[in-house]
């Protein structure tokens, strides 16, 4: 089942996918640090 981010950045990957790619990225960049946190 896919997590509400993942439905927001397929959404937006339907109009741009490139901004949704980077945005995604951004999305693990930021789950990668608050676990290091």
């Amino acid at each position: 089942m896919a997590t509400q981010e993942e439905i927001v950045v397929c959404h937006l990957g339907r109009l741009a996918y490139e901004p949704a790619q980077a945005l995604q990225e951004q999305i693990q960049e930021r789950l990668i640090a608050a676990k290091r946190a």
